[in-house]
Parts: C-alpha cells; structure tokens; sequence
C-alpha cells in the first residue's frame, strides 16, 4: 500500500462527505488507513466523523484518542 493511495481514497472520501454519503465516506478513510498507517492526518478525520463528540463538543478529547490509538 501507499501514500499515494491514501491520498486518492482521502480525496474521494471529501468528495463523498461533500455528496453527504458518510457510510462511503468512511470506508474510503479505513482503507486510506490501511494503506498509509502512519498518516494520523487520515485516522482523525475517520475519527471526527465516527465520534464527533470527542472533537467539536468542547475541548478535543486527547484520552479518547489515545484510547482509540490502543484498541486499533
């Protein structure tokens, strides 16, 4: 897998976000993911989306994160 790809499965997931398909959006992530592991750039925006809660209601929430971080 590669950089390469990530980026292009994470264009098309902002496409898919845009045209409000967040289920496609979000398997596109989890592949850009599995593609370039180290991208922590990808593996939040997934995160956003999955549990908004954890970013936009306050403060970002770092624990969650690190919690989510272990369980992957």
């Amino acid at each position: 897998m590669s950089e390469r790809e990530a980026d292009a499965r994470f264009q098309l997931a902002l496409v898919l976000l845009e045209a409000e398909s967040t289920q496609e959006a979000l398997e596109q992530l989890r592949l850009a993911v599995k593609a370039d592991p180290d991208n922590w750039l990808i593996r939040k925006q997934m995160w956003a989306i999955e549990a908004p809660e954890a970013f936009y209601d306050g403060p970002v929430d770092y624990a969650w994160q690190k919690a989510q971080q272990k369980r992957e």
